[in-house]
């Protein structure tokens, strides 16, 4: 990991099971509500926030009265909740300093598609591959969107997705993992109306490289685009500054 030696604000705590799964150390936006469906509590529902311009920022899982409370950015993003069995929904928002979002689930039918699983990793000082806790796990298609949180052995399961209308009701989903300290993956499967589809993720540890981008008078600089790229790769990756100039 690269780091630049910085004075941060405090890391904001996170009402979730097993904590704020993005890691960034100075979200300036909270969000807050209830997951239910019709006015019943749905316990330890998956909670993922995205930033327009930064893609996932923050995820894990409402508690068993289905509250959950969670850090941000202030500026355009969304809010996915979803649980196993039902469809998980997504809210587009301009967050503020401090929101409110409430979600009302309804369960999955016969129509939709799932895809389940686990995700990885090679564990040295066991000599094998154990599960990866809190990782979130995202299906993404042109029909629609489903996201969830692993547990603690590594085990995901994204209900509620969209299928074709062919006579098999196929769906072609982009699958992508997120975890702190470890390298992103990404596949293409398809997801079919009524059996669940399996895929499991091997990830692995990756390093991170985060700082603050100021001006010459050393004021942080927000919404500041940052490019990594690495020799003899063709593809980088970019962020964007919070608040406070930082990045990772």
């Amino acid at each position: 990991m690269v780091s630049q030696n910085l004075q941060l604000p405090h890391l904001q705590e996170d009402h979730l099971e097993g904590g704020g799964g993005g890691g960034y150390p100075a979200y300036d936006a909270s969000v807050t509500g209830w997951v239910t469906s019709n006015g019943i509590p749905i316990p330890n529902a998956s909670m993922g926030v995205t930033k327009s311009t930064m893609g996932p920022v923050n995820w894990g899982h409402a508690n068993e009265t289905g509250y959950y409370s969670i850090g941000a950015f202030t500026g355009e993003g969304s809010v996915f909740a979803t649980a196993p069995g039902f469809v998980g929904r997504k809210n587009r928002t301009t967050f503020q300093q401090n929101n409110t979002i409430n979600f009302n689930l309804t369960y999955a039918n016969e129509t939709h598609g799932s895809v389940k699983g686990h995700v990885y990793t090679f564990n040295s000082s066991m000599g094998m591959y154990s599960g990866v806790e809190n990782v979130l796990v995202e299906a993404d298609s042109d029909s629609g969107t489903g996201i969830d949180v692993t547990n603690s052995d590594g085990s995901y399961n994204i209900t509620g997705l969209e299928t074709g209308s062919s006579i098999n009701g196929s769906s072609i989903y982009t699958l992508r993992t997120f975890a702190r300290g470890y390298s992103n993956s990404e596949t293409i499967i398809y997801v079919y109306r009524g059996p669940s589809s399996t895929y499991d993720f091997y990830i692995s540890f990756g390093g991170t490289v985060s700082g603050t981008v100021t001006n010459s008078s050393g004021f942080p600089l927000a919404d500041a685009q940052v490019n990594i790229f690495q020799p003899m790769m063709k593809d980088g990756t970019s962020t964007t500054t919070n608040a406070t100039g930082y990045y990772t």
